[in-house]
């Protein structure tokens, strides 16, 4: 059986009906003999949230800045509401799903960078074997867990690349809002094709803001084991299956 973790980016799931199309993909991998990880983000819904408590969302680098309000923000959001939300639309399919966070069963281990920003330094994956050996779609949320804080931030994009990695599956997926990874981003024949094109794109800036972490990470994921990274846009019906079906080129795809 193949496996397969799918990064279902914030930007792509901004309306019900994207969601559902993500959700109904997965639900026919799954119904394929797919093993299937979803690992979910929620950056729009976690900014609209903080601006609704006179909190400035801030980024470098594509990623959040999170201070202790933040974080509290983060938590409510990702766990208990897009997680759910998620799990409610696979069941509604009829397929058996399992929301957690990184912080259950230390799937995610990670220290403090800055403030409640954690950079992960262990992946045990138990807890994923479990789910998936009963049947189950294991969706999880980038919350990690470490010794001195309750639960630290972790981009998603990372948190799904790391579990990729210890899981060494077959395909690693970001579902975003765009067709691929592009050198000019206004222009969708610009896809590039080769990891070799990923570092100096980001430094000329042609990579940037939330896309640099998914470039970084499907050039990680690549070296340390992982079969295929593709970037597709979550919100077209169908396109999981036609990707692992090689029925279409769709969005990008890395391979060594």
């Amino acid at each position: 059986m193949k496996t397969v973790v799918i990064k279902c980016g914030g930007a792509a799931m901004q309306t019900l009906e994207s969601m559902e199309t993500m959700m109904q993909d997965i639900a026919q991998l799954k119904e394929h003999g797919w093993q299937v990880i979803v690992v979910h983000g929620g950056g729009p819904e976690i900014s609209r949230f903080c601006q609704k408590v006179g909190i400035v969302p801030q980024f470098v680098n594509g990623l959040r800045v999170t201070d202790r309000e933040t974080m509290q923000v983060v938590q409510m959001v990702l766990i208990g509401k897009i997680n759910k939300e998620l799990v409610f639309l696979l069941s509604q399919k009829g397929i058996k799903a399992i929301g957690i966070s990184g912080q259950d069963g230390n799937l995610i281990v990670a220290e403090p960078s800055i403030d409640y920003v954690g950079q992960i330094k262990q992946i045990n994956p138990e807890i994923l074997n479990m789910i998936l050996q009963h049947g189950y779609i294991p969706v999880i949320a980038p919350i990690a867990t470490s010794s001195d804080i309750l639960g630290l931030n972790i981009n998603a994009d990372s948190a799904a690349a790391q579990i990729a990695i210890a899981l060494q599956a077959d395909h690693f997926i970001f579902l975003s809002n765009v067709p691929g990874i592009l050198e000019d981003p206004h222009d969708p024949k610009t896809k590039i094709d080769t990891i070799k094109s990923v570092e100096p794109l980001i430094a000329s800036g042609k990579i940037s803001g939330g896309m640099i972490p998914k470039a970084q990470e499907a050039v990680a994921a690549l070296k340390q084991g992982v079969g295929k990274v593709h970037l597709i846009d979550g919100r077209i019906s169908n396109s999981l299956l036609f990707l692992l079906q090689e029925k279409k080129q769709i969005g990008t795809t890395f391979e060594l």
